[in-house]
């Protein structure tokens, strides 16, 4: 059965039958969507490790307000301590935390945008920085010679990206 509709009436895979071709004998239109997939999948993967580190970055005093008061509560100390100071050290956890908190409610943290994940991508993999978005280009005008070298050599840049690693860094 032919797939006629994606491909304007030409086969899907260059042949006749809408059988997948061998191993090894895709076509370079195939090669370049299969390639464009995985480095979406991985630019997605790459957002969503930057939206944690800067989300880690932007939370780190509650989380260690609410570790240093748990750390204490664990060894005992609250019990040890009046009715009272037990009760103030647990306001003051909490207000501190509180703070923080509507500090990073007004001046939110933003999403990485689509060129620093790329270049964080190309810079994790060790490729060059613009090779990630090269995938992604368009013809305007110019050779066709030209154009099919600069697709060969950015779909052998993304074949060398790899998963990018959490940096947690903190300040």
């Amino acid at each position: 059965m032919r797939n006629l509709w994606r491909h304007r009436g030409r086969p899907s895979h260059g042949t006749t039958s809408g059988a997948a071709p061998a191993a090894g004998g895709a076509t370079p239109s195939l090669r370049l969507a299969a390639a464009r997939r995985r480095v979406r999948l991985l630019l997605g993967g790459a957002r969503l490790v930057m939206a944690c580190e800067r989300g880690l970055r932007a939370l780190w005093p509650v989380w260690a307000a609410a570790g240093a008061y748990l750390g204490l509560a664990a060894a005992g100390v609250w019990e040890m301590l009046p009715p009272a100071l037990a009760l103030a050290g647990f306001a003051a956890a909490v207000a501190f935390a509180l703070f923080h908190l509507g500090r990073r409610w007004r001046s939110p943290a933003r999403l990485p945008s689509q060129t620093a994940v790329m270049a964080r991508l190309a810079r994790a993999s060790g490729v060059a920085p613009g090779s990630v978005a090269a995938l992604f280009d368009r013809p305007v005008a110019g050779d066709p010679g030209l154009w099919r070298v600069h697709l060969a050599r950015a779909l052998a840049a993304c074949r060398r990206l790899r998963p990018v690693a959490p940096r947690l860094a903190l300040p």
